[in-house]
């Protein structure tokens, strides 16, 4: 018998090492202005940036110029030679605006690119590159790339921005008065590394133990407990040795040796790392997991390491165990909350128009929608609060988020969190309609989404003469002058006399590229710290330079992202290390805001940012009794569908399905047979929503838990002790007309608690998944949506019904999302019986609790040959009778120990 076990490098991460080599893309053309020529620019008069940016020559991929001749100062053209590009300005009074501009194609949205940029000459003056907000050009909104000043000083300055169009424009706008001419030498933009699209040179890191002439590695190998289906059980061997050969010293760098320390030694074989493992006995791998190092054993001058392998099938739980929800990125999500984008979120043929487009490999791309919309979130009609009213005979609504709060798709979401762990899957259940109906709550608590408008502004050439501030021992706040304000529409939220932005609405996005000119009048050299500040204590761009006795500098940045919430402030402030001696001379800035509060990844994270990755997961394996099985052929691709598929009907195309003959292999001198040990009772239930005023209700009128089953064996007389099988983290919902004496046919979820004053509020619920039945047009009843968010008020009777029902009023075909539903209100109908227990576990319960099901321990004699072919869910047959195989105790080319669960 040939027996290998096979190392890998403990760096090993699914696949062999690799080394991969980026290739990097130059974006722009002519980066080096070596050609000479630049294509057809403006040259007039123009009193603020925006009449520059909308008389300029549509942008294109060779570079252009523009330059002012009027309104503001006068400057010549830029000019092109000898491998640079000279940039002119005025000579005196106004600054002028002159530049360089360029589309960039061909960009990748969601990529990182590094943006270099050579200033040869030219310090003076204010340089920026890119603009606060995107600009129109004959018609056409361009983004341009970065918002951010250019440092004044000689040499390369690196930049990164990640693109957010395939197509934006780089610009360079020089302003200044000195006659001094601004020189670059070459501009490039390329991905980052990680961006960069790469080329891998795979190389073999396998290493082969030696063994003892002797060695017989005995293996456990496990299938999930019959008892607890969602618990996996690992395959595993039993301790043995490796000698101390040449070749395994090298593998374990002689750990026997006391002497050596692999603290620093990167190469050195860590005993606390994983090391994959695989083994094979004549040409089949039998096992394939993990090797773990026991201890080193020198007896009498023989030194061999002590070792066993264990298996870890799935790893996903591992992949996901720090994972969030708040770390999945959704803004391919963002849209505008409003009554709209909700009506629009009804229908099955239409969906909520996104702020962005999506890629066709989104999972929330629908092709017969397009890449400017999605169905995979949604506006069901909840009654999250006692805001709600009846007036005159129909449903009032004071605002949208009373009854509209965003509804994400189970599958978007498992199909996210799974690709994005570095797994694939099969399932045919995750595809059917049983799953692909399912959405989750977000709701967002307080932090209603409303939308407002953007706005921006330019400051430039201020202060001068008494408005000079100084900075004093503590922070001060710098004040441009009001005068200095130029381009944009100007910024409500900004004060000129305080020099404050104060936000008046939530989710205010601030962003800000500047350079600010300081001098220190004082004959000692001077500390000065630079931030910005917000009103919430926190600093942003925090700088601190030293200054010496009569010298200038320029403090430079730019900032994207700050959110303030309405009544929070942001200003620019500078201290110095004594007062009154270091002063503030100028000031170039290009400012914008924006309400972001849409419905965003922030909001959509308000209350599940915090939820599991994997507890999302596991609660939906739980409703389901789904298994997670890996496919041989490809070890990141996982099989999970429902335990009766795997194991009793057999329906899943991804999973063949065999049933083996070993009866010439047993030994029937010696049969074990023993019962299961069971519990009394079994409770399979969702998490407990206190808050949830319905369900407590519900529970204190019937003394059931809405959606829970339980399984009582009392028949059973010598069992004794419960257990729970918890769908955690997902609690039940519990459904029922909007009022009484309102239309049953507005039948929906509600979802709030209530206080002691008899009022109803919103509160941090459980998450709820609720099935999609559909849009419902009511037949003689409406309800009334306010006009909120720039959109106009109405009466619809049309609303998106959810429920953990797939239909009201109920029939013999509904199916019902919870493990088991006592009692409905009688308007929706009777109990379904197709719920979530008759389903998907009583067929398992039935098979565990079945007084002829048993444990068969019997000696069976296997080769290498029938374990590697061999699959946990193959029925083994043994004569007349089938048996499902639970564990085996292997020993090549021996009789191994199996213990069979007999099937009834």
């Amino acid at each position: 018998m040939s027996v290998q076990l096979i190392l890998y490098p403990q760096n090993y991460e699914g696949q062999y090492s690799a080394i991969s080599t980026p290739f990097f893309t130059e974006y722009v053309s002519d980066y080096s202005f070596n050609i000479g020529t630049l294509g057809t620019g403006f040259s007039g008069s123009a009193s603020t940036q925006a009449q520059i940016l909308s008389s300029i020559p549509a942008p294109i991929n060779v570079w252009q110029q523009f330059n002012t001749t009027g309104g503001l100062g006068s400057a010549d053209a830029a000019s092109v030679g000898s491998g640079k590009i000279t940039i002119d300005c005025a000579d005196s009074g106004t600054s002028s605006f002159s530049g360089i501009y360029q589309l960039i194609s061909n960009l990748t949205i969601g990529s990182t690119y590094i943006v270099k940029v050579q200033r040869l000459a030219g310090t003076t003056g204010l340089t920026a590159i890119g603009l606060s907000s995107p600009f129109t050009n004959n018609g056409v909104l361009y983004t341009p790339i970065l918002n951010a000043g250019l440092p004044a000083t000689v040499g390369t300055h690196t930049f990164t921005f990640t693109a957010t169009e395939t197509e934006q424009v780089f610009i360079i706008t020089y302003g200044n008065n000195d006659n001094t001419k601004l020189e670059i030498g070459e501009v490039s933009i390329k991905e980052s590394l990680g961006s960069a699209p790469t080329t891998d040179v795979f190389k073999d890191g396998q290493v082969i133990c030696d063994l003892y002439n002797e060695s017989n590695i005995p293996l456990s190998l496990s299938v999930d407990d019959f008892k607890n289906i969602h618990e996996k059980k690992q395959s595993f061997s039993k301790p043995f040795k490796l000698p101390a050969t040449k070749r395994n010293n090298k593998i374990f760098t002689s750990l026997f040796d006391v002497t050596k320390s692999v603290k620093d030694d990167v190469f050195s074989f860590n005993p606390y790392k994983k090391t994959k493992a695989i083994l094979k006995e004549d040409g089949y791998t039998i096992f394939d997991g993990y090797l773990t190092l026991i201890d080193v054993v020198d007896k009498q001058n023989e030194i061999s390491y002590n070792v066993n392998l264990y298996g870890e099938t799935i790893t996903l739980a591992d992949k996901l165990k720090d994972k969030k929800f708040k770390h999945i990125d959704f803004t391919e999500l963002s849209h505008t909350y409003d009554k709209t984008n909700i009506k629009a979120s009804f229908e099955s043929n239409d969906g909520v128009t996104l702020l962005n487009s999506l890629t066709t490999d989104s999972f929330a791309y629908n092709a017969t929608l397009g890449v400017d919309k999605t169905d995979v979130i949604k506006y069901p009609f909840v009654k999250w609060n006692g805001d709600s009213y009846l007036d005159a005979g129909n449903v009032t609504l004071q605002r949208l988020e009373d009854a509209f709060r965003p509804f994400i798709n189970c599958k978007y979401l498992l199909d996210r969190i799974i690709t994005e762990a570095g797994f694939t899957y099969n399932s045919d259940f995750l595809n059917s309609t049983d799953f692909t109906k399912l959405f989750m709550d977000f709701n967002f608590g307080d932090s209603a989404p409303n939308l407002a408008t953007g706005s921006s502004h330019t400051q430039i050439n201020a202060p001068t003469g008494a408005s000079t501030i100084y900075a004093g021992t503590s922070y001060t706040t710098i004040i441009p002058l009001a005068t200095g304000l130029y381009a944009g529409d100007g910024i409500a939220q900004y004060n000129t006399a305080t020099g404050v932005y104060t936000a008046d609405v939530n989710n205010l996005q601030f962003n800000v590229g500047y350079h600010i000119d300081i001098q220190n009048t004082d004959t000692s050299s001077r500390d000065v710290t630079f931030r910005w500040f917000t009103s919430t204590g926190i600093e942003h761009d925090l700088q601190t330079i030293t200054l010496a006795a009569g010298t200038t500098a320029t403090i430079s940045g730019y900032m994207t992202g700050i959110i303030l919430n309405s009544g929070e402030t942001i200003q620019p402030q500078f201290k110095a290390t004594a007062g009154s001696v270091v002063k503030f001379t100028d000031f170039f800035g290009s400012t914008s805001v924006s309400q972001i509060n849409l419905v965003n990844t922030g909001i959509l994270t308000v209350l599940r940012g915090d939820l599991g990755q994997f507890e999302f997961l596991k609660g939906l394996f739980t409703m389901f009794n789904l298994l997670v099985l890996q496919d041989k052929e490809n070890p990141s691709n996982l099989i999970i569908e429902p335990y009766n598929s795997v194991f009793i009907d057999a329906t899943s195309q991804y999973i063949t399905h065999k049933t083996l003959d070993w009866t010439s292999k047993v030994d029937i001198s010696e049969i074990k047979l023993k019962p299961l040990k069971l519990k009394k009772k079994v409770f399979l239930d969702f998490v407990e929503d206190s808050n949830d005023y319905a369900l407590g209700i519900y529970k204190n009128a019937t003394g059931y838990k809405y959606g829970s089953e339980e399984i009582d064996a009392s028949i059973f007389t010598g069992l004794s002790g419960e257990t729970k099988v918890e769908a955690k983290p997902f609690s039940p919902t519990f459904v029922k007309p909007i009022f009484d004496g309102f239309t049953t046919e507005m039948t929906i979820p509600v979802i709030y608690k209530g206080n002691e004053d008899g009022t109803f509020e919103s509160y941090d619920n459980k998450p709820r998944i609720l099935y999609n039945i559909g849009k419902v047009t009511m037949s003689n009843n409406t309800y009334f949506i306010p006009a909120q968010n720039g959109v106009s008020e109405e009466n619809q009777s049309s609303f998106l019904q959810f429920s953990h029902l797939t239909e009201t009023p109920t029939t013999a075909n509904t199916k019902d999302y919870n493990f088991r539903t006592g009692q409905l209100i009688g308007s929706i109908g009777n109990t379904p019986i197709d719920n979530l227990y008759n389903t998907y576990w009583s067929p398992y319960y039935d098979e565990l609790y079945n007084p002829d099901t048993r444990i068969v321990s019997i000696k069976v004699y296997l080769t290498p040959a029938d374990i590697a072919n061999f699959e946990f869910y193959y029925k083994i047959r043994i004569k007349n009778r089938e048996y499902r195989v639970n564990k085996i105790e292997y020993k090549p080319y021996e009789l191994s120990s199996v213990e069979f669960i007999l099937i009834p």
